[in-house]
């Protein structure tokens, strides 16, 4: 799942703007701000795998503190112990975002919903820049602009990286619609969606491998201390074996779906023939297909975390318009009082 959300630095300074995928760990961070002490000045930076929380407290983020931070067995960034929440934050409280929490962990300005950003520059523009980025295979900065450039400068810098991406001239930037902008945008969706998933296809396809391959190993050794299969048994283990393969060639979740329906006919037939042979030969059969069923249900299982990945992106895929798209990634946060007193101040 793909969210997003801006913060606001003291003054009336240019937002920043925040994209986080949920699923790959994969981060962006648009920094817009201009006049700060540091020679950074404002870019795109993209992070492989970043561990993200919220809170409206004030954590200590530096020096001997770093020890109070850790990420669990869920990934999920804790201090002291404790989970920061990963759900969409409400306005008002802060990110605390890192890498690798004993060496830095980063704390972000208070959100809001009602960024102030360059001329032209619209939310749905950002979430082009971040989109794109996503799925990179290193850590990478993109400068905009240096730390004193002015406020055309930054939105010029912008305008000119959206039509990179769309593919039209710089100049045209006040004529892309936003026709153009959501096809754009559920493209990279889709981009990221199959990337998110490869993890788990390539299990899928390793599991299968496992089943075949332990098919064919009993194919091989019958006659060698295995008993010669009858016919009926020998029927099954082939549609079996070409279920098998055939559900090793499928790309997509919806494909894989039908072709375990099919590999699940197969088996069935393949423990209903078992069945019927004789005791002292079932049992060395039985004993060689339970391998294959093994492998069989792993492949269920990374299916299931497959089709779950892409589910988590579908809304997104599907969205028609910059509103419906902005709605899932940018809803509007509540407002919420901010302690007086900080339970652990910076």
């Amino acid at each position: 799942m793909i969210m997003s959300w801006f913060t606001q630095p003291p003054g009336k300074t240019f937002s920043s703007y925040y994209q986080y995928d949920t699923v790959t760990k994969n981060f962006t961070r648009i920094r817009l701000e201009l006049n700060r002490a540091d020679p950074d000045g404002t870019f795109i930076s993209y992070q492989t795998e970043r561990f993200v929380g919220f809170s409206a407290k004030r954590y200590r983020t530096s020096g001997k503190n770093l020890r109070r931070w850790s990420v669990n067995e869920k990934n999920e960034l804790c201090y002291e112990n404790v989970a920061l929440p990963t759900s969409q934050p409400n306005e008002g409280v802060r990110t605390y975002d890192c890498s690798l929490p004993m060496t830095r962990v980063h704390q972000g300005r208070g959100l809001t919903n009602d960024p102030i950003l360059p001329e032209g520059i619209k939310p749905k523009h950002l979430a082009l820049l971040a989109n794109e980025t996503f799925g990179g295979d290193e850590d990478a900065t993109i400068k905009l602009t240096e730390s004193n450039a002015g406020d055309a400068a930054v939105a010029s810098a912008l305008q000119g990286r959206v039509c990179e991406i769309l593919g039209v001239p710089a100049t045209d930037f006040p004529a892309i619609t936003d026709d153009v902008i959501i096809a754009k945008l559920t493209s990279q969706v889709k981009i990221i969606r199959d990337i998110a998933g490869d993890p788990s296809k390539a299990n899928v396809k390793d599991w299968l491998g496992e089943a075949g391959r332990v098919m064919a190993e009993i194919s091989a050794r019958i006659g060698d201390g295995l008993p010669v299969l009858n016919e009926e048994l020998q029927t099954a283990f082939g549609s079996l074996q070409l279920a098998i393969d055939t559900a090793g060639r499928v790309q997509s979740t919806d494909g894989m779906g039908h072709a375990l329906t099919e590999i699940s006919y197969a088996e069935t037939a393949v423990q209903q023939v078992i069945g019927t042979i004789a005791a002292a030969q079932r049992e060395a059969v039985a004993s060689e297909f339970s391998k294959a069923r093994d492998a069989l249900i792993e492949v269920r299982g990374q299916v299931t975390e497959w089709q779950k990945i892409e589910v988590s992106y579908k809304s997104l895929e599907n969205a028609g318009t910059i509103e419906d798209y902005t709605k899932e990634i940018l809803p509007e946060y509540e407002e919420i009082a901010r302690p007086l007193c900080p339970s652990r101040p910076i």
